[in-house]
């Protein structure tokens, strides 16, 4: 199932009965809570980028208490189940917390270079969130690294080069580099159809609208 259900959250394609089955087999211990809060995490993105805010906000709410559980529950999180856990505080608007637990992740041994290039990413967009325009120089500094990075990435998985090249996309539209904007959408849209990754299409247009 969760392989399954993975290529139907990327495409988009997933329904309720999906949700159910992912809820049961966590409970009957088949999926972790970092699992589980990933996937309310996805359709809670695609949620707002499609402007839909009651459910964006209930599944918001199940990824936060689904995710604080399981990290209350394990001392030691792998560097993905971090990276998961930093990507919902930060939606969820508890920035300062995130940061320590990027920070662990970045510090665990062999990391993949999607999972670095994710972690960086959540790094420079907490710093901005908790420290606004002064955390420039370093957002700078980390954003150079993912774009040393990602090629790498897309060696790995294009699919998470998606991630990776729409951040850096948002990024360069904060900072107003048009040039570098267009080049990174164009990036990730190529992906988006090489791959039949509808979710991220909805997610694109709605970074490059906001």
């Amino acid at each position: 199932m969760k392989n399954d259900l993975s290529t139907r959250l990327w495409s988009a394609e997933y329904s309720a009965a999906d949700i159910k089955t992912a809820e049961e087999e966590f409970r009957n211990g088949g999926i972790s809570g970092s699992v589980l809060s990933s996937i309310y995490y996805t359709i809670a993105g695609k949620e707002k980028a499609e402007g839909d805010k009651a459910n964006y906000k209930e599944h918001l709410q199940q990824a936060v208490h689904v995710s604080d559980t399981f990290a209350q529950q394990n001392d030691s999180l792998t560097a993905d189940e971090l990276d998961v856990r930093q990507t919902i505080l930060r939606e969820a608007k508890r920035s300062d917390e995130a940061l320590p637990v990027i920070e662990a992740g970045l510090k665990k041994p062999g990391l993949a270079a999607s999972t670095k290039a994710l972690l960086l990413i959540g790094q420079m967009e907490a710093l901005f969130d908790t420290e606004g325009e002064k955390a420039e120089k370093r957002a700078k500094k980390i954003m150079e690294e993912v774009k040393a990075l990602v090629e790498t990435v897309r060696a790995e998985s294009e699919l998470q080069a998606i991630r990776v090249y729409r951040a850096l996309a948002r990024y360069a539209k904060r900072v107003g580099n048009r040039t570098e904007l267009a080049h990174f959408a164009q990036e990730a849209q190529a992906l988006i159809d090489a791959n039949g990754a509808g979710d991220q299409e909805r997610k694109l247009k709605h970074d490059l609208k906001e």
